[in-house]
């Protein structure tokens, strides 16, 4: 769906402007070695931390989550408890699990991409 495809997107330009320009997948294998899950896990983690104090979720990609729940308009919306303790029926949750399921989806195959890589390198390295 939108809330998806909107991950995806999101997720690919996080990779391309913060993930290539950095070391950080090879710490990452470094620390946690053979343990993919535990890598996509601690990427995903500190991802989620960070990328949520943007000024560009609050301003743009809350919005648009909230106007694919049915919000028509965002004024005194700032919370997801705010909406529910004003009876406001919607389903901003499970629209905000796909956002991140989509976001999550590019992270694990650009990860599996450079962790191909990384096992490739040391292997001809011994």
């Amino acid at each position: 769906g939108a809330a998806k495809d909107l991950g995806r997107e999101q997720g690919s330009e996080v990779i391309k402007t913060n993930l290539e320009d950095k070391n950080i997948f090879k710490d990452l294998f470094e620390e946690h070695g053979d343990d993919p899950e535990a890598i996509l896990e601690d990427l995903q983690g500190g991802f989620m931390d960070s990328f949520t104090q943007y000024a560009k979720y609050s301003n743009h990609i809350l919005p648009e989550l909230r106007s694919l729940a049915g919000f028509e308009d965002d004024t005194g919306v700032g919370t997801y408890t705010y909406a529910r303790s004003e009876g406001v029926v919607f389903d901003l949750d499970e629209i905000a699990d796909k956002f991140w399921e989509g976001v999550f989806e590019v992270m694990e195959e650009d990860m599996e991409k450079h962790y191909k890589k990384y096992k490739e390198l040391s292997t001809q390295e011994e």
